[in-house]
């Protein structure tokens, strides 16, 4: 009789360590299904300044439907709609459009691992064709003076629908950021710190940002967390590249200490996340890029805001 109540005491206080919610670890991996659909609203902001007059504020939203197209042991295919606005981009006027219907929907195919880090754009060179297409479409429809017109802007679209990296991350960036802490396992008490390298606008060798990753706050019963990653740049390297710039500009030795005194180039972001950890649910996204230049007679702020909110019923 003993023996059973001792082994009984053993049952009931595994039972009770094993219900026990961890409140340490939370690991970001994908139980997604096959034909399972999200909606989401993406909202783009640019905004900047030049000495304190506001010279630009442009703003898109659109949203988007997210398929998961396929499921298997090492992958995840997913299908990402939403209307085309590279017409409204082009300022086509209303007489195009008609000729460029059937591109009115975009359809993205991307793939991730099995716990959901971000692959790769399947479908770019289709994307590229379309934008190609639309662009042919337009120089055969529209007038002489319209078309020097969609010279200028095409110039630059046409470099970034070129190759996958710039589709990628010039026009799709949302996308490797949704499923930005996919496949890790974080602990929620740590703050993790790291560095990652920028494009340097002076030329050389790329600028190292500083970055930081802590949680705000987990539910652990919820699997729900918010999180947030913080950069800055470091600024002795940024100051030994506007050295150069300035040696370059060949100014004398009190402008060039004066220039220096009063030299600023900085960049700064602040995004933070919203997920239902599992099964792997981006919830809400809103990144914020801070960049400010003060350099000769440079100066200025623009500030880069991208935000992600699902609004399924």
């Amino acid at each position: 009789m003993k023996t059973k109540t001792v082994l009984w005491l053993f049952i009931i206080a595994s039972n009770i360590v094993l219900a026990q919610v961890d409140t340490t670890s939370v690991p970001f991996i994908a139980y997604w299904h096959q034909g399972e659909t999200h909606q989401y609203r993406i909202t783009k902001i640019e905004q900047s300044w030049k000495e304190d007059k506001l010279e630009k504020n442009d703003s898109t939203t659109y949203e988007a439907k997210f398929e998961i197209t396929d499921s298997t042991e090492t992958s995840y295919t997913i299908k990402c709609s939403f209307a085309n606005s590279l017409m409204k981009d082009l300022e086509l006027s209303k007489n195009t459009l008609p000729e460029l219907s059937k591109y009115e929907l975009t359809e993205i195919i991307y793939t991730t691992t099995e716990t959901g880090e971000y692959v790769g754009i399947e479908n770019w060179e289709e994307i590229s064709n379309m934008a190609k297409e639309i662009f042919d479409t337009a120089f055969e429809t529209l007038g002489d003076g319209e078309s020097r017109k969609l010279k200028k802007q095409l110039a630059s679209f046409t470099k970034i629908y070129s190759s996958k990296a710039s589709i990628e991350q010039r026009l799709f960036k949302e996308l490797p950021l949704l499923h930005f802490p996919f496949g890790y396992e974080y602990d929620a008490t740590d703050t993790v710190t790291y560095t990652q390298e920028l494009a340097n606008m002076f030329g050389g060798d790329p600028f190292i940002g500083d970055t930081k990753f802590y949680f705000e706050h987990v539910d652990f019963e919820k699997k729900h967390c918010t999180f947030v990653q913080e950069m800055t740049l470091q600024q002795e390297q940024v100051l030994k590249a506007i050295e150069g710039l300035f040696k370059k500009m060949k100014l004398k030795d009190k402008e060039f200490r004066k220039a220096m005194k009063t030299a600023e180039f900085n960049i700064n972001d602040i995004h933070r996340f919203e997920y239902l950890y599992e099964p792997g649910l981006p919830i809400f996204i809103e990144t914020v890029r801070t960049s400010v230049i003060n350099i000769a007679s440079e100066k200025g702020t623009k500030i880069d805001l991208l935000r992600i909110e699902r609004i399924d019923e």
